[in-house]
């Protein structure tokens, strides 16, 4: 066991959240208060809604300082829970003796790699400028909508080619990793990859077929 697995087995549940929890949220308000302006929103929404509800928009996001962080907070931590849960059935569907505080967090370790993206996206848009929210929201320079001209996709479009991208594949292997650091299996990495594969990315598939689904008929 290297130096890097036996520090891994060694940091508590309790510390790795708190950090993950703390970078998504200092990644949040870099999106916040660099990126997400009210220009931004005015380029955004002048032409949908009237100078008035505009004005409210930017109002509320203005003011709502505990809000907006909150909720970003409790639906990163629902959406780790979510993942938590899903592939813990997949432990279960393959004989695993399930330990939900090393899966959490292995889970949260995992996480590292989508906020890793997101500084990435950020730091791209510090110099050149997105036309729209959607387009900072939905934009992803390492995934298959980069092979396409991004003025050439529809919203749908975009957000579906932006999830198919190298960083949902580095999650899952860098899960796998912790995984198999804290079982100690003989067969490494590989069979914790296959049980990931197994349930989540099999699972985050059938949602992303169900969200272009609804995109697409609710036009």
């Amino acid at each position: 066991m290297n130096l890097l697995q036996r520090t891994y087995l060694r940091i508590s549940l309790n510390l790795v959240f708190l950090f993950i929890v703390s970078l998504d949220f200092l990644v949040y308000l870099f999106y916040r208060y660099q990126l997400e302006t009210d220009s931004l929103y005015q380029k955004s929404l002048s032409s949908k809604i009237s100078s008035d509800q505009l004005e409210k928009i930017i109002s509320l996001r203005n003011t709502s300082y505990f809000s907006g962080p909150l909720i970003n907070s409790l639906l990163f931590i629902g959406s780790t829970l979510s993942i938590t849960g899903i592939i813990i059935f997949g432990l279960y569907l393959f004989d695993y003796v399930v330990n939900f505080k090393e899966t959490l967090k292995a889970v949260l370790v995992g996480k590292v790699v989508f906020i890793g993206m997101s500084v990435i996206n950020g730091v791209y848009f510090l110099f050149y400028k997105p036309e729209s929210l959607l387009e900072l929201r939905h934009r992803n320079l390492l995934s298959v909508q980069s092979l396409f001209s991004y003025d050439s996709l529809s919203n749908t479009e975009a957000s579906a080619l932006g999830v198919i991208n190298i960083f949902e594949f580095a999650f899952m292997l860098l899960t796998a990793t912790c995984l198999a650091t804290f079982y100690r299996k003989n067969d490494g990495v590989q069979s914790f990859f296959r049980v990931i594969l197994g349930s989540y990315g099999i699972s985050f598939f059938i949602f992303m077929l169900i969200k272009v689904y609804f995109s697409m008929n609710t036009k």
